[in-house]
């Protein structure tokens, strides 16, 4: 009889497993049938926002440029062409100046009729004609035209309020795709237009255009120029070029008997005496004597008052002679 395995015979536990059942069950199961539909719904939703945010960009887009063309149509083409004659006039007049001159004609009294278009550049700033935008923009340093008394409308206003009206502006909005920020720029252009069309078109009808050139890298750092153009014709009227030290103002006290204050040491040349000097040039160019002060150290003597009802020494003596 075959002898039947004892116990002892078993394989033995391993140490691991002992006292633990295998289980079948696979832990933390996915709820598929949950997070499929939910991550299809989030990643659909997603989808469609981004496909209507840029259909809605689109119809801004073309609705913003047809607004635009369709509003500034009468607007846009004299304020360019005034803009390209002001770029031409400029970058002819930063080349070799050509000498002085007045055209036949052409007085100090139509200078100062009324408002014109005024500017001042750097001519070290301009090799392109591209390049006259840039520094036209600037507001350097002025007192030509408050020494000659003119009414100016600047330059640098007549580029910066009406950028709108020009091709670069649409160029640039046919780049924008946000929608919010094409809402923001219809809303802009329409502000603009409110604010602004009444000084464009004032501007853009000015006859003259006068134009100041520093030679040097400031305004008192070397000789300037001053332009004055027909604007309609694109012909100057006056050129005038000045070293800038011609004129000299000396401070004084008012408050004390107009007694001069001390002169500074050495020689200090100030905007206001540099570009009055190149105004005086000007007058002098147009046959006006240049406007000047006397010397406060050098001024005659103020007559003091006579007390009294006594008659003047000078009077008194041919009185004792009788």
């Amino acid at each position: 009889m075959a002898d039947e395995p004892s116990n002892n015979d078993a394989p033995a536990e391993s140490p691991r497993t002992r006292g633990f059942e295998p289980d079948s069950t696979p832990r933390n199961p996915i709820k598929w049938k949950l997070w499929v539909p939910a991550l299809a719904f989030l990643l659909g939703s997603g989808a469609i926002y981004f496909v209507k945010d840029i259909r809605r960009g689109q119809r801004l887009r073309v609705q913003l440029i047809a607004e635009h063309t369709l509003l500034t149509e009468s607007l846009a083409p004299p304020y360019r062409r005034v803009r390209e004659r002001i770029e031409r006039l400029t970058f002819a007049s930063v080349r070799a100046y050509a000498g002085d001159f007045a055209a036949p004609g052409f007085t100090a009294m139509r200078l100062a009729a009324g408002p014109v278009l005024y500017g001042r550049v750097r001519a070290q700033e301009i090799q392109r004609i591209e390049q006259v935008s840039g520094s036209i923009r600037h507001r350097y340093p002025d007192q030509i035209a408050t020494c000659l008394g003119l009414e100016v409308d600047w330059v640098h206003q007549f580029y910066i309020r009406g950028d709108f009206l020009m091709p670069t502006y649409v160029q640039s909005v046919g780049r924008v795709a946000d929608g919010d920020r094409l809402a923001a720029l219809r809303q802009d252009l329409q502000f603009r237009l409110r604010r602004d069309t009444p000084d464009i078109v004032a501007w853009s009808r000015r006859s003259l255009f006068v134009l100041a050139v520093d030679e040097g890298a400031s305004s008192i750092d070397g000789p300037s120029r001053l332009y004055v153009f027909d604007l309609e014709q694109e012909q100057p009227l006056m050129r005038v070029r000045d070293e800038g030290g011609g004129t000299m103002i000396i401070p004084f006290s008012l408050g004390a008997g107009g007694r001069a204050v001390p002169r500074p040491a050495g020689p200090v040349l100030t905007v206001s005496q540099h570009d009055c000097s190149v105004a005086n040039a000007a007058r002098q160019l147009l046959g006006v004597t240049p406007q000047t002060m006397t010397d406060p150290t050098q001024a005659p003597a103020v007559p003091q008052p006579n007390p009294g009802n006594s008659p003047p020494a000078d009077a008194a003596a041919p009185a004792a002679g009788r």
